[in-house]
């Protein structure tokens, strides 16, 4: 039976979380036997079509993207609104990789807009960022400094300590949360979670909602902090609330390093 279906035109992402979705039915359910990519698939272009034997499922693929800021209470995408701090978070990257060691990464966190961009102002960042973690390689929750008249919240991790080769030195999270002035690291990421996963299904069952067919959502994770259980606590906070999208797909998944994890 075929097991390596490969297209010429599918995306490394794409390839990546079908393979994951391919090794999941293997393990789980009945591998397929067949796999159509979206140029020869009818039904408004999903991504893939899996074909077992008794039936088919059209696959749906998005990325997580970097979540929500905060704008007058309000979440906005990440991308629109860092446009105008992309200098500081370049030049911040270039400054903490040369004294950073390998696999080292330092969370910074913003709980409103940053006033003070100027080169002085980076450098005096940066200079606190050495100073307090040069040598404390990993931190535990996010601890306060203050720059010309911003504050942010600070925390090392190593979590690249394995694949220190190829990563980003910085990860920027900003607005923590939409309803509190100030929240942990770890509420903040849960919020981040379940904009994401609304968002995702909001989206995909928006232009998919008409088609009849049955239809999985699988969720590439590529969040800079969020892991596996970001989401499955953020999936048990929407149940909780009462706050999922409604939605027709039958699975959801979650693509995480590289496996697929059923999330709904």
């Amino acid at each position: 039976m075929k097991f390596d279906w490969n297209f010429s035109n599918e995306r490394s992402d794409e390839r990546v979380a079908k393979e994951a979705i391919i090794a999941y039915c293997q393990a789980n359910l009945n591998p397929p036997i067949d796999i159509r990519y979206e140029q020869e698939i009818q039904s408004k272009n999903p991504d893939y079509e899996f074909i077992f034997e008794n039936g088919s499922k059209l696959i749906e693929i998005r990325q997580t993207g970097t979540g929500f800021i905060l704008n007058n209470q309000e979440p906005l995408e990440r991308c629109e609104q860092e446009r105008s701090i992309v200098s500081l978070i370049a030049s911040l990257k270039v400054q903490i990789r040369s004294w950073a060691k390998p696999g080292q990464a330092i969370i910074l966190i913003a709980d409103q807009l940053i006033r003070s961009l100027g080169r002085k102002s980076i450098r005096k960042l940066n200079d606190q960022l050495k100073l307090k973690f040069e040598n404390e390689l990993e931190t535990g929750k996010p601890e306060k400094i203050e720059v010309e008249d911003d504050i942010f919240w600070v925390r090392s991790t190593m979590y690249y300590k394995d694949h220190p080769e190829n990563y980003s030195p910085l990860f920027f999270v900003y607005g923590p949360s939409l309803n509190h002035d100030l929240q942990s690291l770890e509420n903040n990421l849960l919020l981040q979670a379940v904009y994401i996963i609304q968002l995702c299904i909001t989206e995909k069952e928006k232009k998919y909602k008409q088609v009849s067919l049955g239809k999985w959502l699988v969720i590439i994770n590529v969040h800079p902090i969020l892991k596996l259980q970001d989401y499955r606590d953020a999936f048990d906070r929407l149940r909780l609330n009462n706050t999922m999208p409604s939605h027709s797909f039958e699975k959801i998944f979650i693509i995480d390093d590289g496996k697929a994890y059923l999330l709904a």
